[in-house]
């Protein structure tokens, strides 16, 4: 075979070799998902309520304001009520689907173990396990995190009393198994701050996860903690010495045990925070989303921070949400969009978070375009 045109062979191996190196790029960043370990990005999230009506229209909206992240609860007994009835994923599917459509990562929330899957020490690591491996075959593309029993200091939230050591061996087999099928998943482990709404069988947050660390499960992987916040109260600048359960700032003491625990690389993701329930008028409150979510990100050691909730059921209730039953806009929905995509605070914003049109081609989208045009040459 002759090299009729060696310019032409040239050209062609130039382009192919450049077409490579983009699709690399561009396969490498979308790997490095916002808030996760391998990301220096803060990751901006919220918690979506899969039995609303207005979800679709919600989802869309989360996309548009520019969150990287939805997280969905998967409840554990009425998805899989017995081990002989199989599991049915109904529950989250429909969000997981509009995630994925939307290139929106989700965190799965695992919640109220069956009886079947318990011991006497909490659910089993071998039935977590599996109920794992059987949504992350469901939901290759979507689900990146996997949060096992937030608040699990909590006897009513774990299924039986609160057992560090028990939860650390839940963590770390979850966490060994999908490092063999997608390394860039990751497993939060959860706790509550408790204040006065301890019961018997409850375990204060930060004791609970000293023990959990002085817990002998060995591994090399890095933790994800989670701290998911049941009630605030006050600024949130506001010093976690005035009331150590209710300050958002009470990740500073989760992060002191981390360090006392030599696990300071260990990242923090807030998987559930809202405005204080004294805050009835919808600027303060937007206002004080604002404040923590730029607090939050300029911490190096938090990940991520989703927001409860992303959309409601029914407007009529006081939980807060960002998008009414409606799809009616939070005024603090438009200044979490201003921030995700300025960087900076503002009341209003009319275009989307990114400065490019939704479908439109980016650079490296372009390029490609220009390489790939060299062959109809």
């Amino acid at each position: 075979m002759k090299f009729r045109n060696s310019a032409y062979w040239f050209r062609t191996f130039f382009s192919l070799a450049a077409l490579l190196a983009l699709l690399v790029v561009r396969t490498s960043t979308s790997l490095a998902a916002s808030g996760l370990p391998s990301s220096a990005e803060f990751g901006f999230g919220a918690e979506v309520d899969e039995h609303s009506s207005n979800v679709e229209g919600a989802i869309l909206i989360a996309q548009q304001t520019g969150f990287d992240w939805l997280s969905v609860d998967f409840d554990w007994s009425s998805s899989w009520p017995t081990q002989q009835s199989g599991i049915t994923f109904s529950q989250v599917k429909r969000v997981a689907d509009l995630a994925h459509n939307k290139s929106t990562n989700l965190m799965i929330s695992i919640k109220n173990p069956p009886a079947w899957a318990l011991d006497n020490n909490g659910p089993s690591a071998s039935a977590v396990v599996s109920l794992v491996r059987q949504i992350a075959a469901e939901f290759p593309d979507t689900v990146l995190a996997f949060e096992l029993f937030p608040g699990a200091n909590r006897a009513a939230n774990w299924g039986a009393q609160a057992n560090p050591g028990a939860y650390a061996q839940v963590i770390r087999s979850v966490q060994e198994y999908l490092f063999t099928i997608n390394p860039r998943a990751i497993v939060i482990a959860t706790v509550t701050p408790l204040g006065e709404n301890q019961q018997v069988g409850d375990i204060e947050d930060t004791a609970f996860l000293s023990a959990f660390y002085k817990a002998e499960i060995s591994s090399n992987k890095p933790l994800v903690v989670g701290i998911y916040y049941q009630l605030i109260s006050g600024d949130p600048a506001r010093s976690p010495a005035e009331s150590p359960a209710h300050s958002l700032r009470h990740y500073e003491q989760v992060r002191d045990v981390m360090k006392q625990a030599n696990h300071s690389d260990d990242l923090i993701w807030v998987t559930g925070f809202s405005w204080p329930a004294e805050i009835s008028d919808s600027q303060a409150q937007a206002k004080w989303v604002l404040d923590a979510y730029k607090q939050l990100q300029g911490q190096l050691f938090i990940g991520a921070a989703f927001f409860n909730k992303l959309n409601s059921i029914d407007d009529r209730q006081s939980s807060p949400y960002l998008i009414g039953q409606y799809l009616t806009l939070h005024p603090a929905t438009q200044m979490i969009r201003t921030l995700i995509g300025t960087g900076q605070a503002g009341s209003q914003l009319s275009q989307p978070a990114s400065s490019a049109k939704p479908g439109a081609p980016s650079f490296l989208d372009k390029l490609i375009e220009v390489i790939l045009s060299w062959f109809k040459e």
